[in-house]
């Protein structure tokens, strides 16, 4: 999502994306698979991001949704993929709570 919405739409890059086969993935993929898969979407958004002109960030974007085609600026396909990245965070946070239990602990690295 990280390299399609920002990497592709917003900077203007190829789309690789096969969103077929990502929904027809049904795994298990390694840990360590997906967290380097993951941490280099955000590192190639993060580079883009770094490198875009603040005039850049109003001008039209459009992508094709699940359901509908977006169109917004390139701030608001930014804020879309952030809230977007946020909702399957919770959900992650959800499962692994309810697989858990009373296990689970919140980490504390405030107060270590």
């Amino acid at each position: 999502m990280w390299r399609e919405r920002i990497v592709s739409v917003v900077g203007g890059a190829e789309s690789v994306r096969d969103r077929a086969a990502e929904f027809a993935e049904h795994g298990p993929i390694a840990r360590d698979q997906l967290l380097a898969e993951f941490q280099q979407s955000v590192a190639d958004a993060d580079a883009v991001l770094a490198r875009l002109p603040p005039a850049r960030l109003l001008e039209p974007r459009s992508y094709q949704g699940v359901n509908r085609q977006f169109d917004l600026d390139s701030m608001a396909v930014i804020f879309h993929t952030l809230l977007h990245t946020a909702g399957h965070a919770q959900e992650i946070v959800f499962m692994t709570r309810l697989t858990l239990g009373d296990v689970y602990k919140f980490a504390n690295p405030i107060g270590k």
